[in-house]
């Protein structure tokens, strides 16, 4: 018998919706899910087949905060299984237990919190990149030896670290529209979840990151 399963995360900051769906069915087949690993990969291990629930929620830095919630989870009948990168909680309930959330403003409320943050984590990339972009700018002057090619690549790179958390946002938006009625699922998200299109909404990125940087790239010339 296999000891473990892994499957690749959709993403739990775009999809944890869909990913509780698959987490769901994985526990029907009698796999447990267990925890994220760094690369991605969500961790299953063997057990007795079960109707069980789960849900994601993103909760804020302020510890006491975040305690006082799985306080309020826990008594609900919620209970937290894992946690992911210190703010991602997965939590397991029997099938009749009522639904985490209790209506659509806090159900958004949670959205744009989660959206907020992961921006924020890159925001660094700004700074970062326009070191890079000085280096490429002036290395030639400063380092004649430097073949052209290293330049045009240190400009290029510089271009995209700086419009990356501006990139973030703008997918955010486009995501926000592709599925505006998010909020509306909130007792129900696997309805939600089950009109998710993964491979369409990777496309539509691609084309949107492949404009992107074909523009970075001819201006970084």
């Amino acid at each position: 018998m296999r000891k473990r399963r892994y499957l690749p995360s959709l993403g739990i900051s775009f999809y944890p919706e869909k990913e509780v769906l698959r987490i769901e069915a994985m526990r029907r087949k009698g796999w447990r899910f267990v925890k994220m690993n760094q690369l991605g990969l969500m961790v299953f291990e063997p057990c007795q087949p079960a109707e069980k629930k789960y849900a994601i929620d993103f909760l804020a830095e302020d510890p006491q905060e975040a305690a006082d919630f799985l306080e309020l989870y826990q008594a609900a009948g919620w209970q937290c299984v894992y946690v992911f990168g210190k703010h991602y909680y997965y939590f397991e309930a029997d099938p009749e237990t009522p639904a985490l959330f209790s209506d659509a403003a806090t159900y958004q409320e949670k959205i744009k919190l989660q959206e907020h943050f992961a921006v924020r984590q890159v925001w660094y990339l700004i700074p970062l990149g326009l070191l890079v972009l000085f280096s490429g700018f002036t290395g030639a002057r400063v380092f004649p030896f430097l073949d052209e090619g290293v330049v045009a690549m240190l400009k290029l790179l510089g271009y995209l670290l700086v419009l990356w958390p501006f990139m973030m946002v703008a997918m955010q938006k486009i995501f926000a529209l592709l599925y505006r009625r998010r909020k509306e699922h909130f007792r129900n998200p696997t309805t939600y979840a089950k009109g998710q299109q993964v491979w369409r909404d990777t496309l539509i990125f691609a084309v949107f990151g492949g404009i992107i940087g074909l523009a970075v790239a001819i201006f970084a010339r």
